[in-house]
């Protein structure tokens, strides 16, 4: 029993340590298991212009860093509505497209502050769920949507500079 207060003390030492450790990585804030994402971002991002319009949306693919030159949120013929929390003076924002290649649970991992939209045909799809972390930027936030295989519309608003990270990655975690 005298040795109570020493494994006390060691449990409560390795406490803080792994605290410490914890704060130490601002990215290991995410309520998942980032690390397919924190992989895609440690590679070299390939340069993608954004569009004020849909039509003329830029395609992406699953697995690839992409470094966004955004438009003024301004000027975007927005397919939907923009979130009154997006809407601020000097916001930047644009689209661009996805070919999902099957229909599955896929994240969509933004370095920066913003919001995200994604769009099937006319339907707007809504995400299942997301998580960031303060102070990471490599990513900064994670949206989970379920897609169906096809033509994706991402819109997104909300930034506040003109340029974004962006990768989206399938999401085999969960069902």
């Amino acid at each position: 029993m005298r040795d109570f207060p020493v494994k006390l003390a060691v449990l409560s030492a390795c406490s803080l340590f792994a605290g410490v450790a914890s704060a130490q990585d601002p990215c290991g804030g995410f309520k998942w298991d980032a690390d397919r994402e924190r992989t895609v971002f440690a590679t070299a991002a390939h340069p993608l212009a954004a569009v004020s319009k849909a039509e003329s949306a830029q395609p992406l693919t699953v697995g690839t860093l992409y470094e966004l030159s955004l438009v003024p949120q301004s000027s975007l013929s927005a397919k939907e509505p923009i979130g009154a929390k997006s809407r601020f003076e000097g916001a930047f924002g644009g689209f661009v497209r996805l070919h999902a290649p099957a229909a599955g649970r896929y994240r969509i991992a933004l370095g920066d502050s913003g919001w995200i939209d994604a769009l099937s045909g006319e339907a707007t799809l809504h995400s299942s769920d997301f998580s960031g972390a303060q102070g990471c930027h490599a990513p900064h936030k994670i949206v989970v949507f379920v897609l169906p295989a096809g033509e994706i519309l991402l819109q997104l608003s909300g930034i506040a500079q003109p340029h974004l990270r962006l990768s989206v990655t399938a999401d085999t975690s969960a069902p």
